[in-house]
């Protein structure tokens, strides 16, 4: 059995959670749903928060993914990037997500 590396493992988590959250809201009646990376990371749980590796770049990289994966051809900006630090990676990246695409 091959193991596979804690920070993909980590970006797998941060999808799986944030998939979880739209599903959640959407259900609860949202229509836009708005997240920082910090917040999701602090969401992942302490399993993750053990400081092994800066897990900022996977927690964006995961948020960017979902972002670009659920973007409809003809609605391209439908996902608002709200704020994107210089280096595209950070705690502070945050995107309001339209829950009509998920």
């Amino acid at each position: 059995m091959s193991k596979q590396h804690p920070k993909r493992g980590f970006a797998e988590a941060c999808r799986n959670k944030l998939l979880n959250i739209f599903r959640q809201k959407k259900a609860a009646g949202a229509t836009y749903f708005t997240i920082t990376a910090r917040e999701l990371h602090e969401q992942i749980g302490p399993g993750y928060n053990s400081g092994k590796f800066d897990q900022y770049p996977a927690v964006s990289d995961a948020m960017y993914k979902i972002r670009e994966q659920h973007t409809p051809e003809d609605k391209p900006g439908v996902h608002e990037i709200i704020y994107s630090p210089p280096k595209r990676r950070g705690p502070n990246l945050c995107i309001n997500y339209d829950l009509s695409c998920f």
